[in-house]
């Protein structure tokens, strides 16, 4: 299967790290540590660090359905759409 567009382009930008990272959740995180140096975005005491992953990956599970049926309606992803709408 070819690749979606995105990673096609990703080879010219300056952020050649993101193409190690196949998830949202972990872009966020890379982006929030390389960039936030006061750690408001992502925390650095342990507890609220895993506050914070656990919501990101709450909020991940609920919305696979709608991203499933994105990848159908937009990039031609053979899948059951009306499941994944369901």
């Amino acid at each position: 299967m070819e690749r979606p567009i995105f990673w096609r382009l990703i080879h010219f930008t300056k952020y050649q790290c993101l193409k190690q990272l196949r998830d949202s959740q972990a872009i966020l995180c890379y982006l929030a540590r390389k960039y936030d140096s006061s750690a408001q975005y992502l925390a650095d005491e342990p507890a609220a660090f895993g506050q914070i992953i656990m919501r990101l990956a709450f909020a991940g599970n609920e919305l696979i359905t709608a991203s499933a049926a994105r990848l159908h309606d937009v990039l031609g992803y053979a899948l059951n759409v009306e499941s994944a709408r369901a």
